[in-house]
């Protein structure tokens, strides 16, 4: 099996073999020489400038043998693969260039259109890379680190648990909520006490402020059940949103000492279609 290196060294020297023959009138002998690189599809990058060579050539044996059909077709197949295409007009036969040149006419909305949707492949493939770089500079300066959330959290009351599950708006509502009908039930009760009579009954002339302890007794009623209430759907809402482990990303974090070498470089994939990205040691 030949090497990549040795391999191309062939197909140049076939090239070089097949430009002779066509400059010696030999037209079919020229073809020979040439068809092997004619008729590689979507050739590599290296491959590309001796396969857009070996065309031109080839159409230009066609044409001299008067098979304009064959010649126009090997021309649209290399104008198709490489839209920037040209003569060299010093090189070949003037009906031959003007042949070209017409060819070209007609194809150039065409290549146009080509020519616009590999800029945009390029564009994408380099968004991929941008994406790819900046993922693996995540990876290689940011630490994630594991945080596991005890469940006997979520029982405790006043948005413990919430704050807990890392839910800082709903904690809040709940700690809020609950500290408010503490307060109530507190104050409306020490409130109640310091009217409340020592002999449990008030006097006739006392009658608005039976009604008010009868109101501030009502009122503590109700925060107590406001509170309980709040409580349970604090403790249920942290229980049924709770997870055993959530993470957390922490930055930055320095360049490991043993990746110090390491840089991500821009490059083509290896048979020329598009970009890439890969890891390269420096030192």
């Amino acid at each position: 099996m030949f090497s990549p290196s040795r391999a191309h060294a062939d197909e140049v020297d076939d090239l070089i073999l097949g430009r002779d023959a066509f400059v010696n009138g030999e037209y079919d002998v020229a073809r020979d020489y040439l068809h092997p690189l004619v008729d590689i599809a979507n050739p590599s990058a290296r491959l590309a400038p001796l396969v857009t060579a070996a065309r031109r050539y080839d159409a230009a044996c066609l044409f001299a043998q008067r098979q304009e059909d064959a010649a126009r077709a090997v021309l649209e197949r290399m104008l198709r693969d490489d839209p920037d295409a040209r003569l060299d007009q010093t090189q070949y036969d003037n009906r031959f260039v003007r042949f070209f040149n017409l060819l070209l006419r007609d194809l150039q909305p065409e290549l146009e259109r080509i020519r616009t949707e590999r800029v945009l492949t390029r564009q994408q493939a380099e968004e991929r890379r941008a994406a790819r770089e900046s993922l693996l500079r995540d990876l290689l300066t940011h630490e994630v680190q594991v945080e596991r959330v005890p469940r006997e959290l979520t029982f405790v009351p006043f948005g413990v648990g919430q704050f807990a599950n890392g839910q800082r708006a709903t904690g809040v509502f709940f700690l809020s909520a609950e500290l408010v009908f503490t307060a109530a039930c507190l104050t409306t009760f020490a409130w109640h006490q310091s009217i409340y009579p020592a002999g449990g009954s008030y006097n006739a002339d006392e009658f608005s402020r039976a009604q008010l302890a009868q109101g501030l007794q009502i009122t503590n009623w109700i925060s107590a059940g406001l509170l309980v209430t709040t409580v349970v759907a604090g403790v249920v809402q942290a229980n049924v949103t709770w997870q055993p482990v959530r993470r957390r990303v922490v930055v930055p974090r320095p360049m490991p000492p043993e990746l110090d070498g390491v840089r991500l470089m821009a490059g083509t994939s290896p048979d020329g279609t598009g970009a890439g990205a890969t890891l390269r040691l420096t030192f």
